[in-house]
């Protein structure tokens, strides 16, 4: 992945993830620590009902059940893929607090697993652990950076942690220089602007955006909608 996506650490996250050496292992220091959920996240949602049906609670039942015993029987280093498979299958039936512990199980292993660090932060958003998604999803952005990884943080940031607003702008500007212009990060950018109130910012940016998705109605839905509220800013005025 782009180097440049290394920045971004220091433009999103407040207590750094940091590898510590112990014993001649690496042990995941920060908020992925492996603790019972029970301890370590009970302000936060351990559990949620997916409303699955009983067939389904039992096939998955049967999942779980097998993969534990596998996992148990490999000893202090499980296979990362069947922990993976078990805090999936725990994700699925609604245990989240089991989920994150999976995960942090595998990133003990191995810290640069980038799979295991989407889930953390996607069962971190389900325990309502915000900060700690922005946290695991700004990990995995370092390691494999895409669109999708930042317009799901400008989102998350959006919705529930609005006191990072500051860090949007310079993340988007810099997936723009790493990934290259796309109307998902320009419009994402343009939004910044608008609420910001700059209005002819936010137009340019739609405007570029739709040059390169002609085709969208939503952009350019959403293009004269900012056009209106500039036109009528500057009446008050």
């Amino acid at each position: 992945m782009p180097k440049g996506f290394s920045k971004i650490r220091g433009y999103l996250v407040l207590l750094a993830i940091v590898i510590i050496v112990i014993v001649g292992g690496f042990w995941y220091q920060d908020y992925v620590k492996y603790q019972p959920a029970e301890e370590a996240e009970s302000e936060f949602v351990t559990y949620v009902d997916r409303g699955l049906s009983d067939q389904a609670e039992e096939q998955y039942a049967l999942i779980i059940a097998e993969l534990e015993n596998t996992i148990a029987e490999q000893g202090d280093t499980p296979n990362i893929g069947d922990l993976l498979k078990l805090g999936n299958a725990y994700h699925a039936v609604g245990e989240l607090g089991k989920a994150k512990d999976t995960y942090a199980r595998i990133l003990i292993q191995s810290p640069d697993d980038v799979p295991a660090l989407e889930n953390l932060g996607t069962t971190l958003y389900d325990m309502e652990d915000y900060h700690g998604a922005e946290e695991a999803w700004v990990a995995a952005t370092e390691l494999a950076g895409s669109e999708l990884h930042i317009l799901r943080l400008v989102e998350l940031i959006d919705e529930h942690i609005p006191e990072h607003k500051d860090r949007v702008k310079p993340m988007l500007e810099l997936a723009i220089s790493e990934l290259g212009q796309s109307p998902g990060l320009l419009t994402a950018l343009g939004e910044w602007y608008f609420e910001q109130a700059d209005y002819d910012r936010a137009i340019s940016h739609y405007q570029v955006a739709l040059t390169l998705d002609p085709d969208s109605e939503s952009i350019q839905k959403r293009l004269d909608e900012i056009k209106q509220a500039r036109s009528k800013a500057m009446q008050e005025d």
